[in-house]
């Protein structure tokens, strides 16, 4: 679900203290505000886990802006599609990996500059088992590029 909530009736956080909630009109965060925030709200049912995505750190410098021409106080960014793949990584449900696989297929990631961002960018802020990290990116690896990773 996405809901739209006009600007001066969204909270921000105050990065001086990330626990205690204050007016956007108020917020130390820099004042380019734009007319309307889009938040996005997960929702889970029985069958389905609602889950968040560790991205990698540096992965606002390679969004992609969407035009919306006729929502003109809109803006939507994409992830680039390596730091969209590794999004994936945590979950690594069979539906992430027809997603990589078909990323791959379309030539949208190569396993270099995706070996790259995963060990620069992303495994130093996960957290829990690394080595099963490490597992699924070389089992995605191998299913993507199988002459380059044989099992």
């Amino acid at each position: 679900m996405v809901t739209v909530v006009p600007a001066k009736l969204m909270i921000s956080m105050s990065p001086t203290s990330p626990r205690q909630p204050t007016p956007l009109n108020s917020s130390p965060w820099p004042r380019r505000v734009p007319r309307f925030i889009v938040t996005l709200v997960f929702t889970s049912s029985k069958s389905q886990r609602a889950s968040l995505a560790t991205i990698p750190c540096d992965h606002l410098e390679r969004v992609h802006t969407l035009a919306t021409p006729t929502l003109e106080n809109l803006t939507l960014l994409v992830l680039e599609a390596h730091d969209l793949a590794l999004s994936k990584l945590e979950r690594s449900q069979d539906r992430d990996l027809s997603d990589i696989q078909h990323l791959a297929a379309q030539g949208h990631i190569n396993a270099k500059t995706l070996l790259e961002r995963y060990h620069e960018e992303h495994r130093p802020y996960l957290l829990g088992d690394l080595h099963r990290e490490d597992r699924t990116l070389n089992l995605w690896l191998h299913l993507c590029w199988p002459d380059d990773f044989p099992g």
